[in-house]
């Protein structure tokens, strides 16, 4: 029996160390695994572990407003302290929340940025980063390979992901806005495209609470920041009311909770010719909020 069982474990090991052996080649050639369905935040979550962080002052995080319409080098050359940029396209607050979280876990900021815009409240939970959040953080820190076999993706997804689009930011984690020149087409807000509040915006306010509950608790200075959006219609009665009323809960939601909130829509300073569509801005937009952002935080970040 204790033979047959000695058989049985080597037969086990001989088909499976290569296949380990595998995925592990795989790795040191770039064919990563896929942590996420988001390609932009999985060529982040490598870049970091590249990088070997163990702590990180300052970190960022948003939907792709927070990726493109920041400088990242000014922010981060206004404080002695380091700064990253974990902000990654069609992210919704419910999902920052998980995120924001294991960031925090992991990194031990001690600040969080979140560069925020109403879009970021319209859609639910899709569950997509849910297998990356729940995975223990020492798997993640030092063996990412365990995301071949967690969430099984064929090699031919792991080529496509390599070879599809590509995921370009620099040393801090932003990209650089790739708006030059307003678009004219796209500032306008559509009411069935934009409507506002959704059936899913209150559940993206909850997990604005307990986001900013859990900083609180974890002595992390929550820093909201309320994104400028194009004005075309936005003047006009509903909008106002619409907008007022989200920032109004917002505000309430962070300072409750000890945070700060940082409103930066001004109709005067970003008129529809800063932006191209009616989230993001070009890039001579993005130059003025940043230096009016790196301003204030001179008055938060110590």
């Amino acid at each position: 029996m204790e033979k047959s069982l000695k058989v049985f474990l080597l037969k086990v090991c001989l088909f499976t160390v290569p296949i380990f052996l595998l995925f592990e080649i795989f790795f040191r050639l770039g064919l990563y695994p896929i942590f996420t369905t988001s390609g932009n935040l999985d060529a982040k979550i490598i870049s970091l572990q590249k990088r070997h962080f163990k702590h990180i002052d300052i970190i960022m995080t948003g939907s792709s407003v927070g990726g493109y319409d920041i400088v990242d080098s000014a922010i981060a050359g206004s404080f002695n302290k380091s700064y990253y940029n974990l902000s990654s396209w069609g992210l919704q607050v419910i999902d920052m929340e998980a995120l924001d979280k294991t960031w925090v876990e992991r990194y031990h900021p001690k600040y969080l940025i979140v560069v925020s815009i109403l879009s970021d409240f319209r859609r639910p939970d899709r569950g997509i980063f849910t297998n990356y959040v729940n995975t223990d953080n020492w798997i993640k820190n030092n063996f990412p390979e365990y995301f071949y076999f967690s969430d099984y993706r064929s090699i031919s997804q792991l080529i496509r992901r390599k070879t599809g689009a590509s995921f370009s930011f620099n040393s801090l984690g932003g990209q650089p806005s790739p708006f030059i020149h307003e678009d004219k087409k796209k500032h306008k807000w559509v009411a069935e495209d934009d409507s506002f509040p959704t059936a899913y915006t209150q559940a993206n306010y909850n997990a604005l609470n307990s986001l900013s509950s859990f900083l609180k608790q974890q002595q992390v200075k929550l820093i909201f920041i309320q994104a400028p959006v194009a004005n075309s219609r936005s003047g006009e009665a509903f909008y106002k009311t619409m907008i007022a009323r989200h920032f109004n809960t917002c505000k309430n939601i962070v300072e409750r909770n000890n945070g700060v909130y940082l409103n930066y829509y001004d109709r005067a300073s970003f008129s529809d010719s800063m932006f191209y569509d009616k989230n993001h801005l070009i890039r001579k937009g993005a130059v003025i909020l940043t230096k009016k952002i790196a301003e204030d935080l001179k008055n938060i970040i110590k």
